[in-house]
This record gives C-alpha cells, sequence and structure tokens, in this order.
C-alpha cells in the first residue's frame, strides 16, 4: 500500500511494504482508508489527517488522460493469473506506458525481489508521473485530469479548483518528491518487509523532529 503525506509544504512518498501478524495493506482490506490511515499513523509515529484512495481503474484512467508515462523496464515481465484476470507481458527496455500497461508493471512481484521489488517499482513509477507533470505542456491535459479526479477519486481532502491546480503542477518544478523505504528487513521465509520500530521512529525523527507525536490506539 502506499501513504501520500503532505507536511508543511514537503511532499513524501512512503511506500510500505511490511509484515506484522499480516502484512500491512491487510488494514485496507478489513477497514479500507480509515483504518489504513490508522495503522500507517501507528508505525510512523505521527498523526496522519488526509488521505487520497486511487484503485486500478482510477489510475488507469489518470495515466491516459495524462497521455501516458515513459520509464525504464528493468527485466522482462512475464506473468499469468487468470482467476484475477490478469496478464503480465513487458520487455525489458525504455518504453511509454499507457494506463492499463502502467498498472500491469505496478502490480507485477513475480521476481527474485518479490514485494520489495514491487515498492522500488512503485517509487520509479511516482518519479517519472512527477517528471511528466513538470512539463508545461501538460497543463493543457487538466482538465480531464481534474474530471476524473472529482468524480472517480475518494480522498477526504477538498477537491481542488482549476485554478489550484494549474497553481500546484507549476510549482512542482521547485518541490522535488523524495521516495525512501522505511528500515526493516526481508522475512526468512517470505519476500516481505518486516519493519524495524527503533529505526523506523529514529529515521522519522530525523525527517519531521516537530511532527512526531504518540498516536493513540483507537478503541
Amino acid at each position: 500500500m502506499s501513504a501520500f503525506c503532505r507536511f508543511r509544504g514537503i511532499r513524501w512518498s512512503i511506500f510500505l511494504a511490511a509484515k506484522n501478524a499480516e502484512r500491512m495493506n491487510a488494514a485496507y482490506y478489513y477497514g479500507g482508508a480509515p483504518l489504513a490511515l490508522q495503522t500507517t499513523s501507528q508505525l510512523l509515529g505521527i498523526s496522519i489527517q488526509e488521505y487520497i484512495t486511487i484503485d486500478i481503474e482510477v489510475l488507469t484512467a489518470l495515466v491516459d488522460a495524462m497521455g501516458g508515462v515513459d520509464l525504464y523496464v528493468e527485466t522482462d515481465m512475464n506473468y499469468e493469473d487468470p482467476a484475477a484476470d490478469l496478464s503480465i507481458h513487458l520487455q525489458k527496455g525504455y518504453q511509454h506506458f499507457d494506463g492499463d500497461t502502467a498498472q500491469k508493471y505496478l502490480r507485477y512481484r513475480s521476481d527474485d525481489l518479490g514485494d520489495i521489488g514491487r515498492v522500488q517499482r512503485q517509487q520509479r513509477f511516482i518519479k517519472a508521473v512527477y517528471e511528466k507533470c513538470t512539463q508545461m505542456e501538460n497543463l493543457t491535459k487538466l482538465p480531464a485530469v481534474a474530471e476524473i479526479i472529482a468524480n472517480k477519486v475518494s480522498t477526504s481532502v477538498e477537491m481542488l479548483s482549476m485554478g489550484d491546480m494549474i497553481t500546484l503542477f507549476k510549482g512542482l518544478r521547485a518541490d522535488h518528491p523524495k521516495t525512501i523505504m522505511l528500515p526493516g528487513r526481508s522475512a526468512e521465509s517470505d519476500q516481505y518487509w518486516l519493519p524495524d520500530a527503533a529505526k523506523i521512529e529514529s529515521k522519522m525523527q530525523e525527517l519531521f523532529p516537530e511532527l512526531m507525536v504518540p498516536v493513540e490506539n483507537n478503541k
């Protein structure tokens, strides 16, 4: 799962492949965005107030509305899952992704790194999308993007006006995104990432020292 957080003008995309009693993304499965928000807040030790959820259909539509994304595929990807109606066949090399190809790239995990490799690909994808947004000619695509966000994206954030979105896109050049993988280790019997609570706390103190507060456990 991914948590997109904004603190005092700093944007961080924090991608988590974690496993305690269960994988962390099980929180969204069991309790939707509210439980995922609570679980992420508890893991990071900070209070996250807002969320945006984007499903596969919306992701596909957004990438298509942007005119696609250019990305390097680091290895051949071949995977078939008829039960999930998923067929992935991507060749190594630079490619121009449409929405359907992008969601397949992001979902692929059948390599030696498993979920860890998928996290790394998600990070590269976010950076590619950011670069796409900084290209001024893409401002003409904002109306289509705004319509999808307004009608299909689930969020607790107040929707931006078209003028606000144009201002946001124009300001992206000076606010480059940063991505990290939380401290932890690979599980011995699986390819999941096990979080290291002490190191996570230290990393968050380094990144957001003024925001570290105890996160209460809602009952």
